[in-house]
Formats: structure tokens, sequence, C-alpha cells
């Protein structure tokens, strides 16, 4: 949950997203570095509903996003 936003006038890419708003864990490098240290069967239950693709960059299948949460996880952070 998004719960206050800051506009940078040097930013090349903007989110807009209003306070309040929701981004999907699987999408975002806070939510995926969150779930990176969640067990297994949580991730599961978090992303059951399926992974939506917001942009070409998205991860949409499962495999990939567990590939990617254990990589996150051994670097200790996340990447976009």
């Amino acid at each position: 949950m998004c719960l206050n936003r800051v506009d940078c006038l040097d930013s090349v890419i903007t989110a807009r997203m209003p306070g309040g708003g929701r981004f999907h864990s699987h999408c975002t490098v806070a939510g995926k570095a969150i779930l990176a240290f969640l067990p297994d069967e949580e991730i599961r239950a978090i992303i059951k509903h399926g992974m939506l693709r917001f942009t070409s960059a998205t991860l949409g299948k499962y495999a990939d996003l567990m590939n990617d949460l254990h990589l996150t996880h051994r670097r200790g952070f996340g990447n976009g």
C-alpha cells in the first residue's frame, strides 16, 4: 500500500499512485523484497489469484518470480 507520494522533478519514470493505493507485490521492487523473505507457502497464498502483467518487464510466471525471489533473498536486496 502506498502511504504517501513525493513527486521528483528530475524523475525519468513516474508511477502515479495515490495515497492508499495498492500495487501487486510481484511487480514492485519493494513487494518482491518482502516476498523474498516469506515462506514459499505464504508467497503462493499471496499470488494465488494470478500474476497480472502491467509492463513487458513484469514477471508473469510463478517459476520466474520464484527464481527472482531466491536471487533477491541471496543478495539481501531487491533489484528492479
